[in-house]
């Protein structure tokens, strides 16, 4: 990864954090890793300073060509806090959308369901959700070909709007596919010691 790929990604998650503040006073229902976060946090607040640090700690090493093998295990430790402080708040997805009602309702209510699968099992409906992308998006470009010269305009805005899902899709996938990376080189370092 380039090291302006990495500055980026590094932009967005300290983006993200930012974004979490506003649910900085939610208890902790649950204990967490206590190799990524401290065992007498009660708040994600706490988990959330603890992270912040960790970015700043990782930011600091991309910028001075720290240590490689030292700078990965706090990029590692960083995508793993990253991915427990969303699914700490994903239950809480409703704060930020307003009231739907009918099919759109139905449709949030699955796709909260969605977060609350376990990682593997979120990561199977994600592949599922991009193949439906990338069906719609077909079924568009065909529809596109067929279509009146006055109609046009409509069918590549819906092709824009459906590439841009697919994109948030396949991002969802990477974050995850990272997130059980790092689960299973840390199961299997667990076993060796």
């Amino acid at each position: 990864m380039s090291r302006l790929a990495i500055q980026a990604r590094l932009n967005e998650i300290e983006a993200y954090f930012q974004a979490l503040s506003i649910h900085k006073n939610m208890p902790l229902h649950r204990k967490l890793d206590p190799r990524l976060f401290s065992p007498d946090n009660e708040t994600l607040a706490q988990c959330l300073a603890q992270a912040l640090t960790t970015l700043q700690i990782v930011q600091q090493a991309c910028e001075t060509e720290q240590d490689q093998a030292l700078t990965a295990f706090y990029a590692e430790k960083l995508t793993a806090q990253y991915h427990v402080l969303q699914e700490l708040t994903s239950d809480n997805r409703t704060f930020y959308q307003t009231k739907a009602s009918g099919k759109e309702a139905e449709r949030n209510q699955q796709a909260h369901e969605v977060h609350r699968l376990p990682p593997p099992q979120r990561l199977a409906k994600y592949y599922e959700f991009l193949t439906r992308f990338n069906d719609l998006i077909a079924e568009q470009y065909t529809q596109l070909l067929a279509c009146e010269i006055s109609e046009k305009s409509a069918r590549q805005q819906k092709i824009a709007t459906l590439e841009q899902r697919k994109q948030r899709c396949q991002a969802a996938i990477d974050h995850l596919e990272e997130y059980l990376a790092f689960v299973e080189a840390r199961q299997k370092k667990s076993a060796v010691f």
